[in-house]
């Protein structure tokens, strides 16, 4: 990830994929493009034979509800939207973000976590079971998990928009930015994530299964999935794609999602 005063294609990734996606860039036939491919966001009409998933074409938001759909067993439509064009589609859509899910019938449903519930409730259900007690563990590690989340987002956002936590940029260089984004984020790997990771291994070890919950794959393990991905990319600077490795029962897990068959039939086919 680019920092600082740089405007590199990974920094407006980055960007996108912490905030929900509310910031964008023009595009000429963008809204054009967007009714067609959904009819029913922009005004009337019935959806298609599938579910419609839209959203950028990275991970983000999106990647545990897309997991969700292809373990339920969920057909559907991919759609990902060009970076340039959101400003135009933007206004158009329910609250102005994105992902947004849309039914058969034309149904549209907005936040990310709302669709991945939906999605772990259908085909047979085990990804969020109906059991209210299941559901409370489920729901407990989805917390877990967002918390964990919100720690980051700090550092995160440093590097990309120093302002919002008060920092004047225009009386800082770039080797002060830089060093901003350095010690922040290597505090939080020094001081915030092994917290974190402590948690979702005491999970783990109090639920005596192989996933967070027990035995069987839920929607709170593709979502830790997707999310703990990310620092194993090394696509942010001074997090290096290793600063899991000292939590082996943690990156076990990880490993236990990814090889699931439903998860790596999904990735094969990308």
């Amino acid at each position: 990830m680019a920092d600082g005063s740089s405007t590199s294609k990974q920094n407006t990734q980055l960007a996108l994929i912490a905030a929900s996606l509310l910031i964008g860039f023009v595009g000429g036939s963008a809204l054009d493009k967007f009714r067609s491919s959904s009819k029913s966001l922009v005004g009337g009409g019935g959806g298609g034979s599938k579910v419609k998933l839209q959203y950028f074409d990275i991970a983000g938001r999106a990647e545990p509800v897309r997991l969700a759909l292809a373990v339920a067993g969920i057909p559907f439509d991919d759609v990902r939207i060009v970076y340039k064009e959101w400003a135009t589609i933007k206004p158009t859509t329910k609250y102005g973000q994105l992902p947004i899910l849309t039914l058969p019938d034309g149904t549209v449903f907005s936040q990310s976590e709302a669709m991945l519930r939906w999605a772990g409730s259908e085909g047979d259900g085990s990804l969020y079971p109906s059991d209210p007690m299941m559901r409370f563990k489920v729901d407990e590690a989805i917390g877990m998990i967002n918390d964990l989340d919100k720690a980051w987002m700090p550092a995160l956002y440093m590097g990309m928009r120093p302002a919002l936590f008060g920092h004047d940029v225009d009386k800082m260089d770039d080797k002060a930015k830089s060093e901003l984004v350095k010690n922040i984020r290597e505090t939080f790997l020094k001081e915030k994530l092994p917290t974190h990771m402590k948690h979702l291994g005491s999970l783990l070890f109090e639920n005596k299964g192989h996933f967070l919950c027990g035995n069987q794959l839920t929607i709170a393990d593709l979502l830790g999935y997707a999310t703990l991905a990310y620092f194993q990319k090394g696509v942010a600077d001074h997090v290096p794609k290793t600063c899991l490795d000292e939590f082996p029962i943690i990156t076990a897990w990880l490993q236990r999602v990814k090889d699931h068959p439903k998860v790596a039939a999904y990735y094969a086919s990308k």
